[in-house]
């Protein structure tokens, strides 16, 4: 007996060292890519050890609800040392940090399933905070506990307070409602650390975890990869197969959402369904499958079996309304996301032209720059006399296909500047002698227009080609590539996503974190929620070149139609009225905490506090702004011939006619076309 317990410490030590000398591999890996390749490589020192101690300790507990305080204060020993552990290629310290990481995810279930049993009690006047940013780790076990049970006295209110609006009539059936609150809730939070512990690739998730907090210390925007992505688990329809229609996104607590309704589809007929309704349960003729951990794969089966081909699906819209819909499976077209264009006639005839990514591949198989060159000839057979180009929501892509594009509307000349490591300046230029399209253009922007998109509208903007509207951009002013963590190794299952360049106008300046600045800017539902590259924490500062390039700065003049525009948004109800929903949500979302007293009246108030500002929201997205629309003649004919383009293009109609942007940037182009004859 006493052989097989030295026996069994023996391979469990070996396990152990296995384990850690495996992931200083990697991480030596990473960090000899990063020296040789990154664009501005740090050195492993304290500073990198205590920052990445903070960053990853935040990453792996980020709500501070596994680990107590006396874990993490024994894990400081580490703080200063993980630099010398990596040079040393020791890194047992993470095997350490996981062995407690583990046992804290089963003292969070066995407190949960303890809280079961002692029979909860809603009935308290406790009061739980929400903290905006992270909360100070918890002071031990019997804190752990009583936080725990607040959550899931709130969960269960809010629970019965969403499936209603009308706060009197779930009242009245609390009793009933209760029971069942409280079985989903502690079902639900059991199955979530059950699902983790039980994962056999919890270990592989926590070093990967290491691995890109130690990335990001270099800049946000590398990162290690591995082949899964657990974190990026997304519910897609294969259009090719039987469909419901729509794109099922899942939140991080396991909430499912509908993120794109595929034209042609019984979703897209439905006009109750919207993007961002929340999935609450699936009903076939044999069975209810509500949302939960335990019928994830049980959901899936239903969306991938061909047998099924009616479901009666619930959804709750963001104001807490529910309601269902009868949905058919059929066949889906679903199209490549790619470059479209449409036809305005608004006192002059103007095009739109989608550029949805600056896409490309491998192969070289239509381009982004390819489908915009046919986009324009069917646009220029409709006799346009200007262009309007959105790139709301493009977030780059290709550096070589944004660079062909500009040569477009450029006449010859530098449109960039790259620098690498060495910060010797490389010019991107147009080559090309004369222009696809030389009449008027206004570029369209928002806060999710980056990289590649800013390299074009900063092009456009500093040749004085185009007036700029809409948002400040992304402001992400780098370049990334794809590396294997092992070169020569053909089955490489590791890569690094690395930055190796940085980019910067042809006047020196740069977008990097303040983001292209538009030269007219229009107030946008939500703008100042998206994220922005100057809220990450290791992003890299605003800097300039000291350069001179000769290029043709084309002679507009573009004040006296800038200002007519700031007028007419100023005085223009539509964006009065963005500004006020907007003023109230940020109001309520950049509240340092929340205190919610833990009476279902309270929690009630909590979850419809924002039910009134969503009906402004869904009835100010449904404006229409009067201005006739249609198909280029090329697409006319064609979707003559293809129900499923037709389709999809009246879908493109209806939101281009919903664009406020849209809409005054058509404003500005009628000056534009005005000014070009006069």
């Amino acid at each position: 007996m006493r052989k097989l317990f030295l026996f069994s410490i023996f391979i469990s030590i070996f396990g152990f060292s296995q384990n850690s000398e495996n992931a200083c591999k990697t991480l030596n890996r990473i960090n000899n890519i990063l020296k040789a390749e990154h664009f501005k490589p740090k050195v492993l020192n304290d500073s990198l050890s205590a920052t990445l101690f903070s960053d990853f300790f935040q990453n792996l507990d980020d709500k501070n609800s596994y680990f107590i305080q006396s874990e993490i204060e024994s894990f400081k020993k580490h703080k200063y040392k993980i630099d010398d552990y990596i040079i040393s290629s020791n890194c047992d310290f993470l095997e350490e940090i996981f062995v407690v990481y583990k046992n804290s995810l089963q003292r969070n279930l066995t407190l949960v399933e303890k809280i079961k049993t002692e029979n909860i009690g809603l009935e308290t006047s406790d009061t739980i905070i929400f903290f905006k940013g992270p909360r100070p780790f918890i002071k031990n076990e019997i804190v752990l506990k009583k936080l725990l049970k607040k959550r899931i006295v709130f969960d269960v209110y809010e629970e019965i307070a969403k499936q209603s609006k009308n706060r009197d009539s779930l009242l009245s059936n609390i009793n009933t409602l209760k029971p069942l609150a409280i079985e989903k809730v502690f079902s639900n939070q059991i199955c979530k650390i059950q699902n983790l512990l039980n994962n056999p690739k919890l270990k592989e998730m926590f070093y990967a975890d290491f691995y890109k907090t130690f990335c990001a210390y270099f800049d946000p925007h590398t990162t290690y990869l591995s082949i899964e992505e657990r974190d990026e688990f997304v519910t897609s329809l294969n259009s090719s197969d039987n469909s419901l229609g729509i794109i099922i996104e899942i939140n991080e607590t396991d909430e499912f959402f509908v993120g794109k309704i595929l034209a042609g589809s019984t979703s897209f007929f439905d006009d109750k369904i919207s993007i961002g309704d929340q999935i609450l349960k699936f009903n076939t003729l044999n069975e209810e499958i509500g949302i939960n951990c335990t019928t994830f794969e049980k959901i899936n089966n239903l969306l991938t079996d061909n047998k099924v081909t009616s479901v009666k699906v619930t959804f709750r819209k963001k104001d807490g309304t529910i309601y269902s819909s009868n949905l058919i499976k059929s066949k889906i077209k679903n199209y490549n996301n790619t470059a479209y264009s449409l036809v305005i006639d608004k006192q002059s005839i103007i095009g739109y032209l989608k550029i949805p990514s600056f896409y490309y591949d491998e192969f070289g198989n239509n381009p982004v720059s390819n489908d915009v060159f046919k986009e324009i000839y069917k646009l220029k057979e409709n006799k346009i006399e200007g262009l309007v180009i959105d790139l709301e929501f493009n977030g780059g892509g290709s550096t070589e296909e944004c660079v062909k594009l500009l040569g477009m509307f450029l006449d010859f000349g530098p449109v960039a500047i790259l620098t690498d490591k060495t910060n010797e300046p490389i010019i991107l230029r147009d080559f090309n002698r004369g222009v696809v399209y030389s009449d008027p253009i206004v570029v369209m922007v928002n806060g999710l227009s980056a990289s590649a998109s800013e390299i074009f509208a900063n092009a456009l903007k500093d040749h004085n080609r185009a007036i700029i509207l809409g948002n400040p951009t992304f402001g992400k002013g780098t370049m990334q590539t794809i590396l294997p963590l092992q070169y020569y190794n053909k089955n490489n299952q590791e890569f690094i996503k690395i930055t190796i360049e940085k980019f910067y106008q042809i006047n020196g300046g740069s977008n990097q974190i303040t983001g292209v600045k538009p030269h007219i800017e229009i107030p946008t539902l939500f703008n100042n929620l998206m994220p922005k590259e100057k809220d990450e924490k290791h992003s890299f500062k605003n800097d300039s070149l000291h350069i001179s390039l000769d290029f043709k700065f084309i002679q507009n003049d573009f004040s006296q139609i800038i200002k007519n525009s700031n007028k007419r948004i100023e005085s223009n109800t539509y964006f009065t009225n963005v500004n006020s929903i907007n003023s109230k949500i940020y109001k309520f979302v950049n509240r340092k905490e929340r205190k919610v007293l833990l009476k279902f009246k309270n929690v009630f108030a909590d979850v419809h506090s924002l039910d009134s500002i969503y009906e402004e929201t869904e009835k100010l997205s449904n404006s229409e702004f009067g201005f006739d629309i249609s198909l280029t003649s090329f697409d006319e004919e064609k979707s003559k011939l293809d129900e499923d383009l037709k389709t999809d293009f009246k879908d493109k109609i209806k939101n281009a006619k919903t664009n406020a942007r849209l809409f005054e940037a058509i404003n500005v182009m009628n000056e534009l076309i005005q000014q070009k004859k006069s």
